[in-house]
């Protein structure tokens, strides 16, 4: 009897296991980033992703700027006015729409939450994945990076400090490719009206969304555009099949025990 109970119990386990795994690969399989090309006459052509989630296409390289030479300087660390008019001005292929990835209250009705939080709850603070925060979503979300800080207020141990070097983001996370990522305060679309002549930024190196001054010459700027680009998929992020394979795996071996149950 006591056997029977045990094996009772171990099945139990084992198919909170399973479905576990299984609505994993369901969350997942809804969310992507898909690989794009613009097309450009004459080329190069440039590569993108469209986040599917989000609904606007990033470019895969988050520092474009750099191979711009759109004012006849070098420098892409750039304050808040001049990120705008470079993004403002460029153009690639058929698309001269682009602009700063955006950030806008959590809350509709009464605005931005300037209260720091690390639990993502606030506009101000760590671990965002909301929508709203377009960089804070590609920063968690999409390329499952790490903060500082754990929302339970205690250093993050998975955290890798860049110290504002390039990151290599293909092997951290979810393992995305993307060009020129930097540990650097990345720049918001839009003002921090908390405090006069600050913006919004995302800070790569800690993963906090913050003011700072408008004025500051250490931000960086990552184009994106609303919609999607016309191009074949040529793959997606994050992947669900080695999920989907361990949950296989668990549900053969949970049918290989019931059969020599029964």
């Amino acid at each position: 009897m006591m056997n029977r109970l045990n094996l009772y119990k171990k099945n139990n386990i084992l198919k909170s296991l399973v479905l576990c795994a299984l609505f994993t690969v369901v969350n997942q399989a809804h969310a992507a980033l898909l690989e794009r090309t613009i097309v450009v006459d004459g080329g190069p052509n440039v590569d993108a992703y469209y986040d599917d989630v989000l609904d606007i296409t990033w470019l895969k390289n988050a520092n474009f700027m750099e191979t711009t030479d759109w004012d006849g300087n070098d420098e892409t660390f750039r304050n808040w006015a001049d990120a705008k008019t470079w993004v403002a001005q460029l153009s690639i292929g058929e698309y001269d729409d682009w602009r700063l990835p955006s950030v806008q209250p959590l809350d509709a009705i009464d605005g931005f939450d300037y209260y720091q939080t690390l639990d993502g709850s606030t506009d101000v603070g760590y671990n965002s994945t909301s929508e709203m925060h377009e960089l804070a979503y590609m920063f968690y979300a999409n390329l499952g990076l790490e903060s500082r800080i754990n929302s339970n207020n205690t250093w993050n141990s998975r955290w890798v400090d860049y110290n504002f070097y390039e990151v290599n983001t293909q092997s951290l996370g979810n393992r995305i490719d993307i060009d020129s990522f930097y540990s650097a305060q990345y720049w918001y679309d839009e003002e921090y009206e908390a405090k006069a002549g600050n913006a919004w930024v995302f800070d790569t190196r800690v993963g906090r969304q913050v003011g700072l001054s408008q004025t500051l010459t250490g931000g960086r700027a990552w184009a994106v555009r609303d919609g999607d680009v016309a191009s074949a998929v040529t793959s997606e992020v994050p992947e669900p099949a080695s999920v989907f394979l361990f949950a296989s795996a668990l549900l053969g071996c949970f049918i290989r025990r019931q059969k020599k149950f029964c």
